[in-house]
């Protein structure tokens, strides 16, 4: 199966999507872009993979920006969504923290080459090495925000 797909087969990133004769704001407040059917001029192809034959149209199109995809030359997904779901995701993005793990080394006979008791937690060490504030955050903590924690 297809990492994009559900597991009814579906994609989760709501592709292929269907023929729209003009663009739209769905239920969702997700944009509906315009994808022309191939009897009304759509664009259509074949696409040869191994021994299968794939054909593709107008629904497989997928929006992006000519400027971002030249200075970073790299895809970048743009939409337009309208929706309060993407205040939410953008706060959450942005103070979701940093990657981080707390790790423990052992030689190859298996003994620790932690000193003392492997199972005593060091707070204040593990507090230093594993938490990093970044600047949104501070931000937000200095100036006393009320931002919603998990």
């Amino acid at each position: 199966m297809d990492p994009a797909e559900k597991d009814n087969g579906v994609c989760s990133k709501r592709y292929q999507r269907d023929y729209i004769s003009h663009t739209l704001i769905g239920n969702d407040f997700y944009l509906q872009y315009h994808h022309r059917n191939p009897r009304d001029g759509g664009f259509t192809a074949s696409i040869h993979t191994g021994n299968r034959e794939i054909v593709v149209d107008n629904r497989y199109a997928f929006p992006y920006n000519a400027w971002l995809l030249q200075k970073y030359e790299a895809h970048i997904n743009l939409e337009y969504c309208a929706s309060i779901k993407a205040v939410k995701y953008l706060y959450k993005y942005v103070l979701k923290g940093v990657d981080h793990a707390t790790v423990s080394l052992h030689r190859q006979d298996g003994v620790a080459l932690n000193v003392g008791n492997e199972n005593q937690m060091d707070e204040n060490s593990n507090y230093e090495n594993c938490r990093y504030i970044g600047a949104s955050e501070a931000c937000c903590r200095l100036f006393e925000f009320p931002v919603q924690q998990r």
